[in-house]
């Protein structure tokens, strides 16, 4: 029989150990690896140390509540998915928890698929940002690469540079190997509307 390796690593942040338990059964159900805490800043201690994949919390918790924990959370790793868990009277706060960068919210009482469903939308939500990063990046590699010293490249990068404050549709011409492609990518990475996505039509 092979290792086991647990698919991700998950913190749980809850004040009441029915509920944290309950949840904590869960994940390790789902197959994940599990570490809980009691209270806001034994959580951020123990992600301090751990810094795993994704965080559960709940709103309602004493002396630090989920919102401000969600907050610190954020401050340390900006990029942690982090669910919160809140009852009917507190959805105003998770929708603010949202604003501020939560991933998601579930509401109290719910059922174990009901959980795990979120989880993996928000853990592939992060995997799919983080993949987008690395792209960007990757373009930026590239992009900088393509950039010369010589006066022909210099007007290259000068001509991609007034196109891509236009509006107008661009035509690059050149012979097969040339770098129109580069050069497509380059325009699309210096536009406004570099944020969206650049689409290959062959």
């Amino acid at each position: 029989m092979g290792t086991f390796m647990a698919k991700y690593s998950i913190l749980v942040i809850d004040d009441e150990s029915i509920m944290r338990e309950y949840v904590e059964e869960a994940m390790l159900r789902a197959g994940h690896a599990v570490d809980s805490a009691a209270s806001g800043a034994d959580g951020l201690a123990l992600f301090e140390r751990k810094n795993h994949d994704l965080v559960i919390t709940d709103l309602k918790m004493q002396p630090m509540d989920g919102l401000e924990t969600a907050r610190r959370l954020l401050a340390m790793q900006p990029d942690v998915p982090i669910i919160v868990m809140t009852a009917y009277g507190t959805i105003e706060t998770a929708v603010t928890a949202l604003k501020e960068g939560a991933a998601d919210y579930i509401l109290k009482p719910f059922a174990p698929d009901a959980l795990e469903l979120a989880v993996t939308r928000a853990l592939d939500r992060a995997r799919l940002s983080r993949e987008n990063q690395f792209l960007r990046a990757e373009l930026d590699h590239r992009y900088h690469a393509m950039i010369g010293a010589s006066p022909a490249m210099k007007a290259i990068h000068e001509n991609i540079r007034k196109a891509a404050d236009s509006r107008a549709t661009v035509l690059i011409r050149g012979e097969t190997g040339t770098g129109k492609e580069l050069v497509a990518h380059a325009l699309h990475h210096a536009s406004p509307r570099r944020t969206k996505p650049f689409i290959k039509v062959n």
